[in-house]
């Protein structure tokens, strides 16, 4: 998270939440104020209480480092909005710090604000997020949206025809499925979820897999959401106010940056399959992304479902051999999961998202070491055929390991009897709940990070274990 660019000193906010935030059994007022590194923004301190100057205070002793003491130290320059400055002014003036502590009238900016709204949300309930789109990139989901709004996509697409979609921001790409909803008795919207999770529950964002992320459109959306999409542009006449939302457990929670620009791609691209005229041809495209990255899409009419039972997904397809060239080596490891987010800053990340991945403990992980010159052949071929997971096969009496993919399925090596490292990467999967990696990297630099040339997060899980689906 950006600073404000401002220097050394403070950044404090505050906001009326009385009517958005009940207190059981009391009329009382509720009053946010949040105080915020002016070159970090990192958050030093928020606090509710039922007026401005307890707030205020209650904020500024939090952030100072001495909850239950007088404020006696601040930085030399706080900037404030100026309907706070002269209360600001005036506790300064009771803590005796006025001449030590200049108060700058400066208007708030976008990024601060969605940093106030994202904790006010959080109040309510929804999961809080690391990694905040930037507010160019947020900016951008909102023109997107409105002009998914304005379309009423849902009442040409229905939400059981499911759209597949190939989508690349930068160096990030992945395979998803993206559901229109509002054609039956759900609030208008679009979901995308990880295609490698399965068709799921049509219309249903709360039994979304993990990695998804939604625009839920409601003309009762809480208000951090409604303020958040004025400020970015969004109209006042519009009835439906958007809620962009994180998919990962049973709340949702706000969205990440990195789902913020896959989203607002993703509503790019319905928006253009539906000006193709929405025929079973795939419409592909691109753009360009606030950071000056290209954005691009393939989207086309998802194939029709396999009959599988819910939740499952059947991927067969022709046993290969030729993906590893020859002196390859295939070994098993493990990612803390602290540090997963990290690789898809280092290699060109693919399938399911970081965040999807297993909440906690190490991932399992399967790495193709290859030679240098190999590595980046065996990665570009693996991102076209979008693997699924790795899994045994037994074939003329001999287990092999195996890695199945969308259409195809590579055979990678013969599993040996009584392999520890294999029997312990199955077991990892199976408590990650069936996330798990698969690296392609150059053999004589692992495991230097710039050794690897492809991370492939998948999710895969053992449909014969009692409690998986």
């Amino acid at each position: 998270m950006g600073g404000s660019g401002l220097g050394p000193g403070w950044v404090i906010l505050q906001r009326d939440l009385t009517g958005m935030i009940t207190v059981p059994d009391s009329d009382r007022r509720v009053v946010a104020t949040l105080v915020r590194d002016a070159r970090t923004g990192e958050v030093l301190g928020a606090r509710l209480a039922e007026d401005e100057d307890r707030s205020l205070v209650q904020a500024l002793q939090l952030a100072s480092g001495r909850p239950d003491l007088p404020v006696q130290e601040l930085p030399s320059r706080i900037w404030c909005a100026p309907a706070l400055a002269e209360r600001l002014r005036r506790q300064l003036g009771l803590f005796e710090l006025a001449a030590e502590v200049e108060v700058v009238e400066h208007p708030v900016d976008d990024e601060a604000e969605d940093v106030l709204d994202a904790h006010v949300a959080h109040l309510g309930g929804r999961a809080a997020v690391a990694s905040p789109p930037a507010p160019e990139d947020r900016h951008r989901l909102y023109t997107e949206a409105l002009a998914f709004a304005r379309a009423h996509p849902w009442e040409r697409l229905s939400e059981d025809a499911p759209l597949a979609l190939e989508l690349r921001a930068g160096s990030d790409t992945g395979s998803w499925l993206v559901r229109v909803m509002g054609s039956g008795d759900t609030r208008p919207g679009l979901l995308l979820t990880p295609s490698a999770a399965g068709r799921g529950t049509p219309g249903d964002p709360t039994a979304a897999p993990p990695g998804s992320c939604a625009l839920l459109l409601n003309a009762a959306a809480i208000p951090p959401d409604a303020d958040r999409a004025r400020r970015h542009g969004w109209p006042e006449v519009e009835p439906l106010i958007p809620s962009l939302l994180a998919l990962d457990g049973e709340e949702p929670g706000e969205i990440d940056d990195r789902r913020s620009r896959l989203l607002a791609l993703a509503l790019g691209a319905v928006a253009a399959h539906l000006e193709a005229g929405a025929a079973g041809a795939p419409t592909r495209g691109e753009a360009t992304l606030p950071d000056g990255r290209r954005g691009r899409y393939t989207v086309s009419p998802a194939p029709a479902g396999s009959g599988a039972p819910a939740g499952l997904r059947e991927a067969s397809g022709e046993l290969v051999a030729d993906l590893l060239p020859d002196g390859a080596v295939i070994g098993f490891g493990s990612v803390p999961r602290s540090a997963v987010d990290g690789l898809g800053t280092t290699a060109a990340w693919h399938g399911a998202s970081p965040e999807g991945m297993s909440a906690g403990g190490d991932l399992p992980v399967l790495i193709l070491g290859v030679d240098a010159a190999a590595a980046g052949v065996v990665a570009a071929r693996l991102a076209e055929a979008r693997p699924v997971g790795v899994a045994l096969a037994r074939r003329e009496q001999r287990e092999l390991v195996t890695l199945i993919c969308d259409g195809s399925v590579f055979g990678l090596t013969e599993a040996r009897t009584g392999d520890e490292s294999l029997a312990l990467f199955l077991r990892r999967r199976e408590a990650a709940d069936g996330a798990h990696l698969v690296m392609v990297a150059d053999l004589a630099g692992f495991p230097d990070l710039d050794s690897i040339s492809g991370v492939f997060g998948c999710v895969l899980r053992d449909a014969a274990s009692p409690g998986r689906r």
